[in-house]
């Protein structure tokens, strides 16, 4: 399901949905209320005497009333699960447009999505989001710089396959159009992806990416030639094959090119172009330390001696 929240300035009535505490909701109010200009507030019991003057002055509706209104945009303020999907299933039925309001904020959590019903979603600075598969809260979160993001508009897009999350991940925008790309069936613990403007950040399937890793195509400040002036330190994109299997630890920096079937070790630092498959890549700078492997998910535990005892026969499917 795809949702626009561009347009949110084609809505007569913006309707704020009141579900959480006073305190949280004021916060999040405070956050969001220069963006998205709201003209009724629903609160889901009767004391509002914790909110502040401009959530009270607002036009105050019942809901069975927002049911009824024609035009309508609701901004959901729901923080539990349970009631953020039901909600969204409401108004859905009804064909009532709606959204929550921390996508009005600073980052965007996939997990709320999945909630809401959209994997299509073009958020309110024009960032292109589509991804496959269910994820719960603050598994996937992408964040948004607030100086750099202080004229709304970006213009990124993150496209996501199918991913395993075992902890978290982290996608950090510093500019504007850049581009992440990820292949379905790619597992991370808990790690970080940073881009800048106009960078390209590619990851194929079936890639495994274990703690601590960060994936940063550029430097996040300027270098110049003391005598030209010039920059010297250009944004490079980085592209990671299908089944790479990247260490704890890990940094992969702009320029870098990590072939199919190849391991990153931990620790390991490279911004260099590699070009040869099924390769160990290891140290600081790193470089091909083994050749001719192939690797499985398959844990050691089992003590299998040959690749053919494998459960985890994936790898095979990309050799030449």
């Amino acid at each position: 399901m795809k949702f626009n929240a561009q347009n949110f300035n084609d809505y007569d009535n913006i309707i704020l949905f009141g579900g959480c505490n006073s305190k949280k909701l004021e916060s999040m109010y405070q956050q969001t209320k220069d963006v998205i200009k709201y003209t009724a507030f629903c609160p889901n019991n009767s004391d509002l005497s914790d909110l502040c003057a401009e959530i009270k002055q607002l036009k105050r509706l019942k809901k069975t009333e927002v049911f009824q209104c024609s035009k309508a945009l609701v901004i959901i303020s729901y923080e539990n699960p349970v009631y953020i999907k039901k909600c969204a299933d409401e108004l859905k039925k009804i064909g009532i447009a709606f959204d929550h309001i921390l996508n009005y904020t600073f980052n965007i959590d996939l997990g709320i999505l999945n909630l809401l019903g959209y994997n299509q979603y073009v958020d309110y600075m024009g960032n292109e989001i589509s991804f496959k598969g269910k994820y719960s809260l603050s598994k996937i979160c992408i964040y948004k710089d607030k100086v750099l993001f202080s004229d709304k508009c970006s213009k990124n897009i993150i496209k996501l396959g199918n991913l395993h999350i075992v902890d978290k991940l982290s996608v950090l925008l510093f500019g504007k159009n850049s581009e992440i790309l990820i292949g379905d069936d790619t597992s991370f613990i808990n790690s970080s992806i940073q881009i800048s403007t106009d960078g390209k950040i590619k990851i194929g399937k079936d890639s495994m990416f274990s703690s601590g890793i960060l994936l940063s195509h550029a430097d996040q400040h300027l270098i110049f030639d003391l005598n030209t002036k010039e920059r010297v330190n250009a944004n490079k994109n980085i592209k990671i094959g299908n089944h790479v299997w990247v260490g704890r630890n890990a940094q992969i920096l702009g320029g870098a090119h990590i072939p199919d079937n190849c391991i990153i070790g931990g620790n390991a630092i490279t911004s260099h172009n590699f070009t040869e498959k099924n390769c160990i890549i290891a140290g600081n700078p790193a470089k091909v330390i083994r050749k001719n492997i192939i690797w499985a998910r398959d844990n050691q535990a089992y003590d299998y001696q040959t690749y053919d005892e494998c459960k985890d026969q994936r790898a095979l499917q990309y050799l030449d």
